[in-house]
């Protein structure tokens, strides 16, 4: 399901795509930018600003996940795609379940259950979405 978050998410993504060099944006399914394009916010009104490098843009949380996706799975190559779902799933199962304690401020080990394994996947990713991030922003720092 698409949340609105990720609707205000894909509006921007819209715009970076067509800020991309014309060989990056090839490499794009044309399904993928089709569904962007149906799913984008159309009320949303973006911060991107085409005039300013990528690397010097505040992007939401949603937006560089969408990027980092993207990346992987469109822009890098195969033993580069390969080299970073390994690297990814390694550092998922080196991960220790931890549940926290918010009235008392403190992390207790505990039992893996759905709610434990939901934190450590969104932390995960996270980290693993700042690094993509970061490499696409120094390849947009390179073209510039």
């Amino acid at each position: 399901m698409i949340t609105t978050q990720d609707r205000k998410a894909l509006t921007d993504i819209s715009i970076i795509i067509q800020m991309m060099p014309i060989s990056m944006r090839e490499k794009i399914n044309d399904k993928f930018i089709e569904f962007i394009e149906n799913n984008k916010s159309s009320d949303y009104v973006s911060t991107i600003n085409k005039t300013i490098p990528l690397r010097n843009q505040q992007l939401s949380q949603k937006t560089q996940e969408w990027l980092a996706l993207i990346y992987r799975d469109c822009l890098c190559s195969p033993d580069k795609r390969n080299e970073m779902l390994q690297k990814e799933k390694e550092e998922f199962q080196n991960e220790k379940p931890y549940k926290f304690k918010f009235d008392t401020n403190e992390s207790v080990y505990n039992e893996p259950t759905t709610q434990t394994t939901s934190l450590i996947v969104s932390t995960h990713k996270s980290i693993f979405f700042k690094r993509i991030l970061n490499k696409i922003k120094n390849w947009f720092k390179t073209k510039s």
